[in-house]
């Protein structure tokens, strides 16, 4: 997939709701005027890509295929309902994909040797060397030796904690402060939270992705260089590659006078699209706030698969060094994933290295994906994160497997019939979750008995925040069956100073066990969570502090339990 001094501000807009019963096969589509003989964005193609988004429900998308020299972009479908075209020169936030340039923007910046001082020991610089106040760690080892390396690798043995991930300020207000003081700040107020954060394994040991270090990794940035990570990444990048419409800030991408699309999901139980019209991207520097177009990011791929200028040799080869081994699950649609480096995983299709990296915000989603041995590049954009990356994927593994020549015998899996499969269990699980957590404990009446009222409050804690918990009636989940109907009440807290805005419900099983479900403000059912909950409750029968189980990132990695403390 992966704030608030002014949590009013970063509140979403009302949604409003657009019926497309008749899908996306009627979608115009928008070319590149410059088409070049060997296009495989072919009409016939288009076809193609309008029937996926029509089945899974992605309102609009731009590609861009670099082959050799040659570029070649379309949009497809709308950036904004009910009838504004996609093109290749629509903005769309990046996600998770700026990774891949504050990677480069560092490498480039120790291998300059501008920065001796600060970069003493390269890619294994402790951070706190650099930012010594600001980056500590529960672990004292940890806080002294994790390098910049493993921030940028995801080894540093923190895990997501991603529902920890408050902002302080809005960095894209507009005013002079906000390059030099606000975005700083904020980054710089993330660092500290971490202190307060649990790790879960030691350095070096695992993988376990964290935008929080990316953070850290801004924060080094800006510190050393004395600059907006977004001025960095323009002096560094976007301007020497002619990236004249790629921007780290709301403000910026508006006053740009492109065209923004609007982020959408899909309602399954009204049958219609929902747009969101602000994300809280700008909270996420240099962990996921660009925002670009499939023209721009061309440039940037371009750049990579030919090893150009404005990169030397060595950060070239910098930047393709595998640095951590990832073990996930088990492999996307039988690729080879095995490794990761500066904000790409490393991947092989056919026996040809792979690098890419998928980018989600609130409802945003961006897929890149390049293969240095034969100089072919994708990169392509939605606004619907999850099914919108999924499609993307289906779209960048045939584009390749056709460059590549693969015979239709020998082709992967698209995983689509996996992917339903898969979407249907995790309905499933939510609205079983008590079944799941709670195994031993019956369910039916079980929230009769319990006094509500006396468990309102906030409870707090100094990495996570706080949550102010009020009494609500009780309604069944999207798609629930008849369980749910036994609930009358429930405790739910409002958090619009997360990364993902999020609505916490908590729902009563047994004594003190609760189950606590996350689900989003306005976004993608996908993703919704639940976690095993518990109030602490002193000698006089009233709560004390609440307790909830995070899963763990990886299976064989303990969970992590937090403590909020009732502070009201």
């Amino acid at each position: 997939m992966g704030f608030l001094s002014s949590a009013k501000a970063l509140l979403l807009s009302a949604p409003f709701a657009i019926p497309l019963a008749s899908g996306v096969a009627a979608m115009p589509s928008q070319r590149n005027e410059t088409v070049q003989r060997g296009n495989p964005l072919s009409d016939e193609f288009g076809r193609y890509v309008k029937g996926l988004m029509d089945e899974w429900k992605v309102p609009g998308l731009s590609l861009a295929v670099i082959d050799g020299d040659q570029v070649y972009t379309e949009g497809y479908g709308f950036s904004v309902l009910p009838d504004t075209p996609v093109k290749p020169e629509t903005l769309f936030l990046g996600g998770s994909t700026t990774k891949a340039q504050v990677g480069a923007a560092l490498a480039h910046l120790i291998s300059t040797g501008d920065y001796d001082t600060a970069f003493s020991r390269g890619w294994e610089t402790p951070i706190s060397s650099i930012i010594e106040e600001d980056f500590v760690l529960k672990d004292e080892w940890a806080t002294s030796h994790i390098t910049l390396e493993d921030a940028i690798s995801h080894r540093s043995g923190m895990p997501g904690h991603d529902f920890a991930w408050i902002g302080t300020s809005d960095p894209s207000d507009g005013n002079n402060t906000r390059k030099t003081n606000n975005t700083s700040k904020t980054n710089r107020a993330t660092v500290r939270s971490l202190r307060h954060l649990p790790l879960t394994a030691e350095p070096r040991v695992v993988f376990q992705y964290c935008n929080l270090m990316y953070i850290a990794l801004s924060h080094v940035i800006e510190t050393v260089t004395g600059s907006w990570l977004g001025d960095v990444l323009r002096n560094v990048i976007w301007q020497p590659l002619g990236m004249n419409s790629t921007f780290l800030s709301y403000s910026e991408a508006r006053r740009s006078g492109h065209q923004i699309a609007t982020g959408y999901f899909w309602d399954d139980e009204a049958q219609e699209y929902v747009a969101v019209e602000t994300d809280p991207v700008q909270y996420s520097s240099g962990a996921g706030a660009i925002i670009t177009n499939a023209i721009d990011y061309s440039k940037w791929v371009k750049c990579l698969l030919h090893e150009t200028a404005p990169f030397s040799a060595a950060t070239h080869q910098d930047i393709k060094t595998p640095r951590t081994l990832e073990i996930t699950g088990g492999a996307s649609r039988s690729w080879h994933v095995g490794d990761y480096g500066l904000g790409w995983r490393i991947a092989t299709l056919h026996g040809k290295a792979v690098y890419k990296h998928n980018g989600g915000t609130q409802n945003f989603g961006t897929n890149v994906f390049w293969m240095p041995e034969i100089k072919f590049g994708v990169v392509g954009f939605a606004n619907a994160v999850d099914n919108g990356n999924f499609i993307k994927d289906i779209i960048t593994q045939k584009l390749a497997e056709d460059r590549l020549g693969i015979s239709p015998s020998e082709r992967l899996d698209d995983g689509q019939k996996e992917r339903k499969r898969q979407l249907e269990q995790d309905k499933q699980n939510f609205n079983n979750a008590t079944n799941i957590l709670y195994p031993s404990y019956a369910t039916n009446g079980s929230s009769l008995a319990v006094d509500y009222d006396l468990f309102v409050g906030t409870y707090s804690n100094p990495g996570y925040g706080n949550y102010t918990f009020a009494v609500e009636d009780a309604m069944p989940f999207p798609g629930a069956d008849s369980t749910n109907q036994t609930l009358q009440k429930q405790l739910v807290a409002t958090r619009t100073d997360l990364i993902i805005p999020m609505r916490m419900i908590l729902r009563h099983v047994a004594g003190n066990y609760w189950v606590a479900y996350l689900i989003p403000i306005l976004g993608s059912a996908a993703k919704r969570s639940f976690y095993a909950a518990k109030f602490v409750v002193g000698g006089d029968g009233k709560p004390t502090a609440l307790e909830i189980t995070w899963q763990g990132a990886v299976e064989r990695l303990s969970e992590v339990t937090t403590r909020f403390d009732r502070v009201g």
